[in-house]
């Protein structure tokens, strides 16, 4: 199991180690010097640096520390803005100086910025769950799961249950750490079915929680084809004049091993 760090444990853990720290410069604005990068970096949300610019214009930017990692994982050595994307440009754009931390990794690889990036913004709430996984473009598992959500609409805790058998895994995939496909034919397939009978189950993670328990639990062992067949008695059921599937996840759960047993016993 991954451990979560916190990140005022980072240091502790001598991960990261501070190299140096400039205060109210106008230094942050040399790009080619401090510089964004997509791997590290969300996209711009230019509402929220408009709020910014409202927030430091009314109180100014005491207190704003922008982290910067020292590094030459990139190529050549240069500094990439770790934490505080939005409120440089905010400050730029206003002409304000800002306080820098410079950081460096113990371990200088791309891997490791991007997982302390993820990490210092895991407490952010303007960080969504497609921000999280627009910096692991390197991860090819995640870069796979990222395509199903677009693909199927499916939640990234979906996902986690059908590819990794663990909706806390998603922890994990945001902060881009190592995760293991046990069965990818068989989560496929059993995708596959899920999307067979999406339009006519409860709309909610709840009742798909559900539905996923009845198929890992009950259906997977019941060989080839089982997932298609449960989902097919899904739909049939589902076509029962007067019958809706109830939004009650336990309501839901036993609609669902009703229909299994007619199917399977």
């Amino acid at each position: 199991m991954t451990k979560k760090v916190k990140v005022n444990e980072v240091v502790k853990q001598n991960l990261v180690v501070k190299i140096n720290e400039i205060k109210s410069t106008m230094e942050y604005t040399n790009r080619d010097k401090y510089q964004f990068t997509e791997l590290c970096n969300r996209d711009v949300n230019s509402p929220h640096v408009e709020s910014l610019k409202e927030t430091f214009f009314k109180h100014g930017v005491a207190g704003v520390v922008i982290k910067v990692i020292e590094t030459e994982a990139y190529g050549l050595k240069t500094r990439i803005i770790a934490d505080g994307q939005h409120s440089c440009l905010a400050a730029e754009q206003l002409g304000y100086p800002l306080d820098i931390m410079v950081l460096k990794m113990v371990e200088d690889t791309r891997e490791n910025i991007v997982e302390y990036v993820s990490m210092l913004n895991n407490s952010q709430k303007g960080w969504k769950v497609k921000d999280y996984l627009g910096v692991h473009k390197d991860n090819k598992e995640i870069l796979f799961l990222t395509e199903k959500i677009k693909e199927t609409k499916l939640s990234l805790s979906d996902l986690c249950i059908i590819y990794l058998q663990d909706a806390k895994q998603m922890n994990t995939v945001k902060k881009g750490g190592k995760i293991i496909f046990l069965d990818i034919e068989d989560s496929n397939k059993m995708l596959d079915a899920v999307m067979m009978v999406k339009k006519v189950i409860p709309n909610s993670s709840n009742c798909r929680r559900a539905l996923y328990r009845i198929l890992t639990n009950k259906v997977k062992g019941k060989g080839k084809g089982a997932y298609k067949k449960f989902c097919n008695a899904i739909l049939h059921k589902s076509k029962t004049p007067f019958f809706k599937f109830n939004g009650s996840e336990t309501v839901f759960f036993d609609e669902l091993l009703e229909v299994y047993n007619n199917t399977f016993n």
